[in-house]
């Protein structure tokens, strides 16, 4: 886990970040419901708004 923040535009949740085996920098962006604790893909992240 390389990150986490509340998201609350749009679909309100936990975005996660985290960074692939062995460091390098492919990671990946999880979506986290705030009720269920669901842990899905985030395919609408297209920008790196940090």
């Amino acid at each position: 886990m390389t990150s986490v923040e509340l998201d609350e535009d749009g679909e309100r949740g936990w975005e996660a970040e985290t960074r692939a085996s062995g460091g390098s920098d492919d990671g990946r962006d999880w979506r986290v419901g705030l009720n269920s604790g669901e842990v899905t893909a985030d395919r609408d992240d297209d920008s790196d708004d940090d």
